[in-house]
């Protein structure tokens, strides 16, 4: 998929299965967060086993994108599981920076 420079948006998939995937295309930031928050809730509307957040398109992830990730545990069963997959190697630094991949599962 192409994406043109400064488009993002956010896709929902898999909502009728206990493994839905939220994926950012594009760059997260201040101004297309609250996509990201609305996107994780409707895939929280199905009380999912655990939420997959695919990273495989994602050109740019900042601070909050990480605080929108951060509160998704609130809202999730003690069990369940945020996946981040597939991060590109430059935002798998901010995660690990962030220190994200210590509270997610970071699938490369």
């Amino acid at each position: 998929m192409r994406v043109l420079p400064g488009a993002s948006f956010i896709q929902v998939t898999g909502l009728n299965t206990p493994l839905p995937v939220v994926g950012i295309v594009g760059e997260l930031n201040s101004s297309t967060a609250p996509l990201l928050a609305k996107g994780i809730a409707t895939a929280l509307g199905t009380s999912p086993q655990d939420l997959i957040v695919d990273l495989s398109e994602t050109s740019f992830f900042g601070s909050a994108g990480v605080g929108v990730i951060l509160s998704v545990r609130k809202y999730l069963r003690e069990d369940a599981r945020v996946i981040l997959r597939k991060p590109q190697p430059f935002i798998r630094k901010m995660l690990d920076a962030s220190r994200l991949d210590t509270v997610c599962v970071v699938e490369d």
